[in-house]
């Protein structure tokens, strides 16, 4: 079964895909982990990674694929290709926002420099 799927023209496309989307994600976890790894370093790169899922997106709606490493150079993306992208896409951006909900600006001015803020101003329930 895994053989015919290799040698399925109409399938390599998503294959190729899956590869450029794990190794996006696959960045991302590594920059998570680690000694190193701080509470706002944790929340940018987060925001950051959310951000670039719409600008993969919003490019891809537009036909442009050199977000993706891997795939720009296919000429066989089909339009039920480009669906399934910005379904996956889209799908991602609401499992982000699901499993790491925004935190609030004040407890991350808190975190990061506690001595210079009112904190009456931060609500200590979002901790």
């Amino acid at each position: 079964m895994y053989l015919a799927k290799l040698n399925d023209p109409k399938w390599i496309p998503y294959l190729v895909y899956t590869v450029d989307i794990f190794s996006r994600l696959n960045v991302l976890n590594k920059s998570l982990e680690g000694p190193g790894a701080g509470v706002t370093d944790t929340v940018d790169k987060l925001k950051s990674f959310q951000m670039n899922l719409e600008l993969w997106e919003t490019k891809v709606k537009k036909g442009n694929f050199d977000v993706l490493e891997t795939l720009v150079d296919r000429q066989d993306i089909s339009d039920q290709m480009v669906t399934l992208i910005l379904d996956h896409l889209s799908s991602l951006q609401n499992e982000i926002k699901r499993y790491f909900p925004d935190v609030s600006e004040g407890i991350l001015k808190l975190i990061s420099d506690p001595f210079h803020i009112d904190v009456g101003s931060v609500n200590l329930l979002m901790l």
